[in-house]
This record gives structure tokens, C-alpha cells and sequence, in this order.
């Protein structure tokens, strides 16, 4: 084989899943909303993935100088249209890209025209080389389809590289630039790859002068009718390969089942358990790894036991999926993980084992791209319109359950040992099927309300507690772990003006304090800031007949903090999910938004954009703006870079507060709060509430940024202020560079908080 083969395919591979997350991260500013352009990103490459392995096949029919001559000059086009896009292209996409009525559909048409043409050629590339090297006669057997495990290790490298050697140090209009110089070193690979074949070609055709003239690909369908060369590990893998299907029937169902694993399984991380940045990238990069160890020699002798092991991950996700939040962080990461990649090298192995001689190599991969790209649509587009919760998960641990069983029916054979093992692991799928139903139940206690739509998955819950002194009602709004907001309702023993009291996050000296930083909450003459607050003296709610303000607020939740709404008083919320705004204001469960004495608008849209629409024409400002975005560890980059925080200060009032939520489970951002600060000359007040010393709230951080200083004294109030001189220190994420994977931490707890705060007493 060529040396320059493997190495090629190696880099291809690399270039292709460095791409995809360059391509997402370029769209974010222009559309927001990350989980709807990450999604839409993703569903795009598979389906350029399927072009690009028909576009392989195809160019099988040719004959090899043919093939050769067409790929080259494929490639040379992709290397102009890359170099186009760094030099022009992202500077048009700045300028010209805005989210509209069909975000969904302009992200997809900017991927086709502005990826579509070097993701294509590349896709193409692996099972095209592979080809090239399996088709002379010396390599007739089936061991060039290991090159498919070094096209996936490729890829795994290349989907790390990206968040951590590229995003957070080089600039993106020089990560297209360098990705552009990549592909054509690429070319001259590829290049120096067919010339050589043209060369050895022509000395076998020397050779052969003396036997009967045949075409390349006749002689190519002809090795698809001889034996497969005696192979260990195949002649091992022969005696229990399932065989009801024919073998091709396995090359769609097997990686449509992986594929269906892979997507579900991000889901349920991102969803349910807690959407931590990065944690795509780890499962998917599990998944990359299980096609590593599947076409080898490894993943094709020891497919019974691989299947076992798919059998204990299966297990342990069924006990793993009653976890939510960050209490089962750890246990639901690594029994998702541990699932896609023991039960990826199970199925992967299993078609490993499948694939057929090298003359129908590119048919083999086709199948496999056809296969993996309905797998993720069912996820990414039927299952948002078929399910109202996440039930693509559970429906894959069934269904990777049912495939061990169908392997031990198919496998049966007639020595005692091998029948008795397929009985147990035939208990064992029933056992899995059962603890994930079990799991599911559990979930579903209390549940009142389940509703799904393309930006996530909400449930309405309620349960009956005693509180303020009497028996409640209360609802809350969940977006898979992480909490929108509760209600009371429906006391009875306690008179019903509790239930418009401010909980969870937007207790007094949480959401209820951004407004008392402002001197129009009482009511001060003039401008400035107050010079003092006391939290003591600011524990019990109160709302001041002050002078009437502009509030706007990015993140609606369901409404919580319209319970500080004064008459008079205008609340713009700004949300991006227009499930969430339907369901806060239905009265069954929340009254917070239709009861509030002020005016309440929601702006339907991605903040950032509607923001700068409102600064282009010179609208009012505002009083208080709250971001309320960085929760539940998602935090959508273009909300949190230098261009994003500018916007903000430009939209508030002299006498403004620039207010932030970051209670979230894994990321600490009291160092982009203080790099923010830093940037708009603003100065930070960060305080910690303790849920425990009023009831219904919960464990808080808030930070209030504002021009003049604030001193803040929070002695026997029983919140904590944080000492950001203690805080280290980074550099402000731009549109163009930078990331927030430096902030990531993986306790549930709030360590660097307690570190970096004083226990009372004064701070500025």
C-alpha cells in the first residue's frame, strides 16, 4: 500500500470534524440560539455526508485514470471555494446575516452553499482512497477496511483539536485561512497518491500484456464474486454472525441504530441531565472511538464479548436515567459514554464483520452514511414532532437491547455453554428493558405537562408542600434538569396574595436586589446610584412606590420576576422559544406574567439581534437589564462576548444596572462577570444567597454591575458578597475568538465561590 494512503485519510478525516464545529461557531452570532444552529449544523453534514459517499460511488463506475483526474479537479475546487470563504466570505456572512422568519432554513442553505462543496469532496475522500488502495489485485481481501478505523481516529483529533488548540487561541477569520491551507496540503496528498497509482498501474498493465484486455472495473466486480482469503478473526466471527438479513441489510440497520444511539444519548445529556459545553464533543468522540475498535481485528474476534459489555452499559444507564441536574452528573455522563461506545463497538463490530470484498467497498460505505444520516433525522427532526419528551433514549437502550437479543437467537448454536450464555444475555436485554422503564416512570411522577419543540424540552410539575405556614400548591417549569421557576398556587390555609411572591432565583436579595441598585426603585431624585444598601434591612419583600422603570430581561422562565412589577413599570422579556412563553402564561399553572400590574411584553427572537435592532433605532432604554441566559451550564456564546456586553451598556439609562443569573451547575463565571466589568468600566457586586434562610428559594449567585460605585453590606442578612479581587482574571471572548471552556468545572458544588467570597461585612 501507498504510505501516503493512511496518512492522507488520517488528515482528510481531521479536516472534515474540524470543519463542523467551525462552521457552528462562525453561525452562532448571526442566529443565536446554539442548540437550534448546532442541530440544524449537524443534520446538514449528514445529509453532505451521504453526497459525499455517493459522489465516491459514483466515481467507481469510471475507470481509474478517469477517477483519478475527476477527484483531483473536485478538490481543487473545494481548496478556491475554502480560500473564498476565509478571504470574503465570513466577512459577508458578518455583515449580510441576520435571523429571520425560517432561521432553521437560512442556516441550512448557508451551510450547503458556504461548507457544502469542500465537506462533499472531503466526505468522499476516506472510502475513495480506500478504494484506490483495495483495488489492485494484490489486495483483494477485506483488510483495507481497517483504513476506516484510521479515518475515525482522524476525526476524533480533529473534533478535540478545534475546542481546545484552536477556538480558544486563534481568531476565526484565521482558523478559516489555516483550515483552507490544510486542504490543499491535502490536495498535493491526494495528488502525489494518483500519481503514484498511475505509475504502478502502468507497470501491472507491463505485466499483464499477455493475458486477455479487461477494464479496471471489470476487474473489479469480478473480485466481488471470489472468497474472502482465510482470516482468523473472520473464520472466528463466521461460526455466530447473525445471518437472517442479507449481508447488505446490516450495512443500513447497524449504523442506523448507532447513529440513533449517538443523537439520543446527546439529547439526554444535554436535555435532562444538564447541557455542560463540551459534552456533545465527549459523546461523540466516544462514538468516533467505538468505530475505531469495531473495524479491527479487535472489534471483529471479540464481538460476543463486546456485546456483553453493551449489556452492562445498557444496565447501568437504566439505573442512571432517574438523575437529573447535577446530583447524577458524574453517574449519567458516564453511563451515556460508556452506552454509545460499548454499544457502538458492538454494533460497529457486528458490521465490521459484514462488509463485503473490496470491489464494493464505496457501495459498503454508502450504505453505511444512508443508514447513520436516518438515524440522526429521526432523532434531530421526527422525534421533536412525535415525542413530548425526550423518549428517543429510553426508545434506544430498548432498542440496543433488542439487537443483543436478536444476536443471540441469530447466534444460537447447539453446544450447552454457547446456548446457556445466549440465555443469560437474553435475561439481561429483558432486565435492561425493564430497569429503563422503571427509570422512566419515576421521571414521570408529578408531571402535569409535557411539551417539546426544536429549542428543547419542557415539563410542568407539581407537587403539595407546606409553606408560608400552610398547605401549597406549587408548579414548577423544568427544562430537562434545569429549573425555570416555581409558583405557589392554590393555598389553603393561607390568604392567596403568596402566590404572587417572588421564589426560587428572585428572592429579595437575589432578582428582587437588581432593582434596588437603581435610585428610581424609591423613588431617589436625580441622577446617581444609591451610596449604600443594607441587605439586612432588604429580606422581606417590599416593593417601594418608586418612579415607574424599564426592565428588560433575556430569559423569560415564567415570568418570576414581574412578581416585583409596579404599576407603571414595563417589563421586556426576550426569549428565543416561543414553547416557553405559552406555557407562562397558562394560568392552570403560572400566574406570574397574566397577573402582573405593569406591562409585560415578550419579544419573541434572539436577544442579541432584537437589542441591536432597538439601539439601530434610537428606542428608549432601559433601567435594569437581566441577563438570565447563563443558567443551567448553556450558555450561548454571542450573549457573553466583548461585542455583546458593549450592546448591553449601550442600551441601558445613565443610571442603568447591568444585572447577571449565573447560578449554574458546571461553569464559574465570576471571571467573565469581572472581565465584563473590566471592558465597560463598570464596577461588579456579586452576592450569594442561601436558599435555606427563606423558603421556596434556592441557592443563588447574582452579580450587578453599575458606573458608580455601590457599597454593599450583607452582615446578618445570610447572604455572602463575592471579593473579586480574589477572582482571576481572563481575556473578554470576542465574535471572533475565544471560548468559555476554561470556565468549566465538574463539582456540583460552589468551591471557587466560597474561595473567592467574604462571609459577610462590606464590599464594592
Amino acid at each position: 500500500m501507498n504510505p501516503l494512503t493512511p496518512i492522507a485519510i488520517f488528515i482528510g478525516s481531521a479536516l472534515l470534524f474540524c470543519l463542523q464545529p467551525m462552521v457552528g461557531r462562525t453561525l452562532l452570532p448571526a442566529f443565536g440560539g446554539s442548540a437550534a444552529v448546532w442541530s440544524v449544523c449537524l443534520a446538514t453534514f449528514q445529509v453532505l455526508l451521504v453526497g459525499g459517499y455517493a459522489y465516491a460511488h459514483a466515481l467507481t463506475s469510471m475507470d481509474a485514470r478517469k477517477q483519478r483526474r475527476v477527484h483531483i479537479i473536485a478538490l481543487a475546487l473545494a481548496v478556491a471555494w475554502a480560500f473564498a470563504i476565509a478571504l470574503a466570505g465570513l466577512a459577508w456572512a458578518r455583515a449580510n446575516l441576520h435571523g429571520g422568519a425560517q432561521p432553521a432554513l437560512q442556516v441550512l442553505l448557508v451551510v450547503l452553499l458556504g461548507a457544502g462543496v469542500p465537506y462533499l469532496v472531503l466526505s468522499a475522500g476516506s472510502s475513495l482512497l480506500q478504494a484506490w488502495a483495495g483495488a489492485h489485485a494484490r489486495q483483494r481481501g477485506r483488510a483495507v477496511y481497517r483504513l476506516y478505523a484510521v479515518s475515525n481516529l482522524g476525526s476524533f483529533i480533529g473534533l478535540f483539536a478545534y475546542p481546545f488548540l484552536l477556538e480558544p487561541f486563534v481568531p476565526l477569520h484565521l482558523q478559516w485561512a489555516g483550515w483552507s491551507a490544510a486542504l490543499a496540503v491535502y490536495l498535493l496528498l491526494v495528488a502525489g497518491i494518483a500519481a503514484r497509482k498511475k505509475s504502478s498501474a502502468s507497470g501491472d498493465q507491463a505485466d499483464l500484456s499477455d493475458q486477455p484486455d479487461r477494464s479496471d472495473q471489470s476487474d473489479l466486480s469480478d473480485l466481488s464474486d471470489q472468497p474472502a482469503p482465510k482470516d482468523s478473526a473472520a473464520a472466528a466471527t463466521a461460526s455466530h454472525l447473525p445471518r437472517p438479513l442479507a449481508a447488505s441489510a446490516w450495512w443500513y440497520v447497524l449504523p442506523g441504530l448507532s447513529s440513533f444511539m449517538l443523537v439520543s444519548t446527546t439529547n439526554h445529556l444535554s436535555m435532562v441531565v444538564t447541557p455542560v459545553p463540551l459534552l456533545w464533543a465527549v459523546v461523540l468522540g466516544a462514538f468516533l472511538l467505538s468505530y475505531v475498535v469495531g473495524f479491527s481485528r479487535i472489534g471483529e474476534h471479540w464481538l460476543p464479548v463486546w456485546r456483553v459489555l453493551a449489556l452492562g452499559a445498557l444496565i447501568w444507564s437504566g439505573y442512571a436515567a432517574t438523575n437529573e441536574g447535577g446530583d447524577g452528573f458524574l453517574s449519567s455522563v458516564g453511563a451515556g459514554v460508556s452506552f454509545v461506545f460499548f454499544g457502538g463497538t458492538f454494533l460497529h463490530s457486528w458490521l465490521y464483520a459484514t462488509r463485503p470484498e473490496s470491489a464494493r467497498l464505496t457501495r459498503f460505505y454508502l450504505g453505511v452514511a444512508v443508514g447513520g444520516a436516518i438515524g440522526g433525522m429521526l432523532v434531530s427532526f421526527v422525534a421533536p414532532l412525535v415525542f413530548n419528551g425526550v423518549w428517543e433514549y429510553p426508545l434506544a437502550l430498548v432498542a440496543c437491547a433488542a439487537a443483543g437479543l436478536v444476536f443471540a437467537v441469530c447466534s444460537w448454536r447447539r453446544r450447552a455453554i454457547p446456548r446457556v450464555f445466549n440465555i443469560l444475555v437474553a435475561l439481561a436485554c429483558v432486565w435492561a428493558c425493564l430497569l429503563t422503564w422503571i427509570a422512566e416512570r419515576g421521571l414521570g411522577d408529578g408531571v402535569v405537562l409535557r411539551a417539546r419543540n426544536f429549542y428543547g424540552s419542557l415539563r410542568v410539575s407539581e407537587s403539595d408542600q407546606t409553606v408560608f405556614g400552610g398547605d401549597a400548591r406549587v408548579f414548577m417549569l423544568t427544562n430537562g434538569g434545569t429549573l425555570h421557576g416555581s409558583q405557589v398556587q392554590d393555598l389553603n390555609e393561607v390568604p392567596g396574595p403568596y402566590a404572587n411572591t417572588p421564589v426560587t432565583y428572585y428572592g429579595p436579595l437575589a432578582g428582587g436586589l437588581s432593582l434596588a441598585f437603581n435610585p428610581k426603585w424609591r423613588g431617589a431624585a436625580g441622577a446617581g446610584t444609591p451610596e449604600k444598601l443594607d441587605l439586612a434591612n432588604m429580606t422581606e419583600v417590599e416593593r417601594p412606590q418608586g418612579r415607574p422603570m424599564r426592565i428588560a430581561v433575556i430569559g423569560l422562565g415564567i415570568g418570576s420576576m414581574t412578581a416585583w412589577a409596579r404599576a407603571g413599570d414595563e417589563y421586556d422579556f426576550f426569549e428565543i422559544n416561543p414553547l416557553v412563553d405559552k406555557v407562562a402564561r397558562d394560568r392552570r399553572f403560572f400566574t406570574y406574567v397574566s397577573d402582573a400590574p405593569a406591562t409585560v411584553n415578550t419579544r419573541l427572537g434572539d436577544a442579541r439581534l432584537m437589542l441591536e435592532r432597538e439601539r439601530a433605532a434610537n428606542a428608549p432604554k432601559y433601567d435594569v437589564l437581566i441577563i438570565d441566559a447563563y443558567t443551567g451550564d448553556s450558555v450561548p456564546l454571542h450573549l457573553a462576548t466583548a461585542e455583546a456586553f458593549r450592546l448591553y451598556a449601550d442600551r441601558l439609562a445613565p443610571d442603568g444596572v447591568l444585572v447577571m443569573h449565573i447560578s449554574n451547575w458546571h461553569l464559574d463565571l465570576l471571571p467573565l462577570c469581572k472581565a465584563a466589568a473590566r471592558a465597560l468600566g463598570m464596577k461588579p457586586v456579586g452576592v450569594m444567597t442561601d436558599g435555606s434562610d427563606y423558603l421556596l428559594t434556592e441557592d443563588a449567585l447574582w452579580v450587578y454591575l453599575t458606573r458608580k460605585p455601590v457599597a454593599v453590606d450583607a452582615a446578618g442578612s445570610g447572604a455572602s458578597l463575592v471579593d473579586f479581587s480574589r477572582v482571576r482574571d481572563i481575556r473578554l471572548p470576542t465574535d471572533d475568538w475565544g471560548s468559555l471552556q476554561s470556565l468549566i468545572r465538574f463539582d456540583a458544588t460552589t468551591p471557587l465561590l466560597e474561595d473567592a467570597s467574604d462571609t459577610g461585612g462590606a464590599g464594592e
